[in-house]
């Protein structure tokens, strides 16, 4: 809860990273409340009243997952919204004049998106989730201590630099900030 907090509220791209990770400890742990509590919220070292935030944040977000039966796999439909949210103002930025830089980066990342959807096996809704599941991807293979090809390093990294930027500017046009960096 405290490190989502702060993810959503300065950077949405680690922010969506975050909850999927979450979203498959939770499964880890037969999104059993019990268990979470066990090995999960006992972890956090914090006050008792946060300690209690953090507990009902927890046993919040196991009902959530099973009213939307995501026990075996899926992404709660919040975050869903939220990364169709970031596809939206990827759209808009792709069509600001301004935003040269932006479309240089992706353009830099196209064929790389193109890639994964056409070897993925699921179907993704859009261009963000595409970028999301492969980078999501990846850090799995990381944790399992995988090799990781040097094309597919190129295209984590066209794709890191172009969500970066795209977290950037969302945060900036989420918080109320009109003056959005641009390129020129």
């Amino acid at each position: 809860m405290l490190i989502a907090r702060d993810k959503k509220e300065n950077n949405i791209a680690e922010y969506v990273l975050y909850i999927w990770q979450l979203e498959d400890l939770l499964r880890a742990n037969q999104l059993d409340f019990g268990k979470v509590q066990e090995n999960i919220v006992s972890k956090f070292e914090q006050d008792a009243e946060t300690m209690k935030e953090i507990s009902h944040w927890y046993e919040n977000f196991v009902a959530l997952m099973k009213a939307e039966k995501l026990e075996q796999s899926g992404h709660t439909q919040f975050i869903k919204n939220t990364v169709n949210d970031m596809f939206s103002f990827h759209l808009e930025l792709l069509k600001r004049p301004e935003e040269n830089r932006y479309r240089e980066l992706y353009q830099t990342a196209a064929p790389d998106i193109v890639n994964f959807q056409m070897k993925g096996k699921y179907f993704y809704e859009n261009e963000i989730e595409t970028i999301f599941s492969a980078l999501y991807a990846v850090l799995l293979l990381k944790f399992k201590n995988k090799i990781i090809s040097q094309g597919t390093q190129a295209a984590v990294g066209n794709f890191s630099n172009l969500l970066s930027m795209l977290a950037f500017k969302y945060h900036k046009n989420e918080t109320g900030n009109s003056e959005l960096e641009t390129d020129e």
